[in-house]
């Protein structure tokens, strides 16, 4: 007996379902790339913006029952066109049109469909699911405005079997501070004050920086934010509003990390 490799189409299917594990991570990888396409509005349902770049549509695409895109430029709209997938990830060869502004949706079907197990997983335990994505997209909504990112304005909604519609979060994306008050109203800028620091940090040039001509020996490091004031009774017993950003993006530090930098 020989030892032979795996076909492309069994590798997909195990790779994918180690890229998106839950409902956390699929939303994560939808906003992560609607930020990378330069979105201004997002919506957990709807995802306007000029373009659609995703990673992790293949991915999505296997792990679902269907996923379509419908998309117009500035120079289509008020006609879009309607793409959608197959579990493959490949795109179907039929196209059509249909009416929508300037942007793109992209609607993910019935998640976890094709794995039977870790679907009844998903529904057994879907508030909790739920609340970990919600806690996800806060980070998101947290992103900083900056000279280079003007911020983005972010809705949630939720829509339950036999009920209306609801609002879970949503921001304007003008300031850090308005998503703060948006996220959990007027009293949680009380204790709070705004950070700013820079700093150099001196870097230990590896071999592989200096063969790949990386040639400085420090970098600047601004840090920007808001903090709990240095008072008793001013911060948070727990962790549930810390959030940490490189770059404009939401990062999770080990626990250890985490509660060294309170």
């Amino acid at each position: 007996m020989s030892i032979k490799a795996i076909d492309s189409l069994s590798v997909h299917r195990l790779t994918s379902g180690q890229v998106v594990i839950d409902l956390q991570t699929a939303v994560k990888e939808l906003v992560e790339n609607s930020l990378d396409a330069n979105a201004t509005i997002i919506d957990l349902a709807t995802v306007q913006t000029y373009g659609f770049r995703g990673e992790a549509l293949s991915s999505l695409c296997t792990l679902c029952s269907s996923l379509t895109v419908v998309t117009a430029t500035g120079e289509q709209a008020p006609i879009g066109t309607i793409l959608e997938f197959n579990q493959d990830g490949k795109l179907k060869t039929s196209r059509s049109k249909t009416a929508r502004n300037k942007g793109t949706t992209v609607t993910v079907s019935e998640l976890f469909r094709p794995l039977p197990v870790r679907r009844k997983e998903f529904e057994r335990n879907i508030k909790r699911e739920f609340a970990k994505a919600l806690s996800t997209l806060h980070g998101y909504a947290l992103v900083p405005c900056t000279k280079e990112n003007n911020g983005v304005r972010l809705v949630v909604t939720n829509q339950i079997d036999k009920g209306s519609r609801s609002v879970q979060l949503q921001t304007d994306g003008s300031s850090l501070k308005a998503s703060v008050l948006s996220l959990w109203g007027p009293r949680s800028l009380d204790n709070i004050l705004d950070l700013d620091l820079t700093f150099t940090v001196e870097i230990n040039r590896s071999a592989i920086l200096k063969k790949r001509g990386f040639q400085q020996n420090s970098i600047p490091v601004k840090v920007q934010g808001l903090i709990s004031k240095f008072s008793p009774g001013c911060g948070r017993t727990n962790t549930d509003r810390q959030f940490f950003f490189v770059n404009g993006r939401p990062c999770n530090l080990n626990k250890t990390d985490s509660e060294s930098s309170e």
